[in-house]
């Protein structure tokens, strides 16, 4: 990982926690996020003093309550906000962030009235948009391959818990056998097999066997 001390003032600014609308402003015209606003070149000055007042508007209307330009305010609600500013002359670390702010945004109970409130509709039909076309799937993923891990790890804790020899093959769980018990309490609970036949269930205790070490 880079030293965080060798980073540039942008790449701070995005790692850090809070930021304010002002330091995000500075940041999406590639200047210093710590420059004085007296201190910003001519051919920045508008640019600058539209987005970090349109930034802290936008904070307003989500948070309901006045923000000032240089009020330091969640990061994510900042990167959010920032969206309707990026251009293919943002500094690409920018750009970046502010993805990864709408892909935590995904899903969430509310998204839809945070992105309207912090990025206009414009955001909102960003989301949807890629929703549909897969990108921003990798979250999904991750969290498909998070079931699968506890999969796992339940089977080897069911291993360890039950006692029963006939679950361990060759040092290993023994899948065929666990699924012999299991159908048994299929039929005792008088619940249907649909989606864990004998095939799938073999074949989702192998992936989930096989995903324990792989979020590590």
């Amino acid at each position: 990982m880079k030293d965080i001390l060798r980073k540039s003032p942008i790449e701070r600014l995005c790692v850090s926690v809070s930021i304010t609308p002002q330091e995000m402003a500075l940041a999406l015209a590639g200047l210093n996020p710590s420059m004085r606003i007296s201190d910003v070149p001519p051919e920045h000055s508008d640019y600058v003093e539209l987005t970090r007042r349109s930034i802290a508007r936008a904070l307003k209307v989500y948070m309901d309550k006045k923000i000032a330009t240089d009020e330091a305010c969640n990061a994510l609600d900042i990167l959010l906000a920032a969206f309707p500013f990026i251009e293919e002359t943002t500094p690409e670390i920018i750009t970046q962030k502010v993805r990864e702010a709408i892909d935590d945004l995904r899903g969430t109970k509310g998204w839809e009235d945070k992105a309207r409130s912090l990025g206009g509709l414009h955001l909102v039909n960003y989301i949807k948009d890629t929703n549909r076309s897969g990108r921003g799937q990798h979250r999904k993923q991750d969290e498909e391959a998070g079931t699968m891990k506890m999969m796992g790890v339940l089977i080897h804790l069911l291993v360890k818990k039950s006692g029963e020899s006939s679950y361990i093959n060759s040092g290993r769980p023994n899948v065929t056998a666990i699924y012999r018990d299991v159908e048994e309490l299929l039929k005792l609970e008088n619940i249907s097999n649909k989606g864990i036949s004998r095939a799938a269930f073999a074949d989702k205790a192998s992936q989930a066997l096989s995903a324990i070490h792989d979020l590590d």
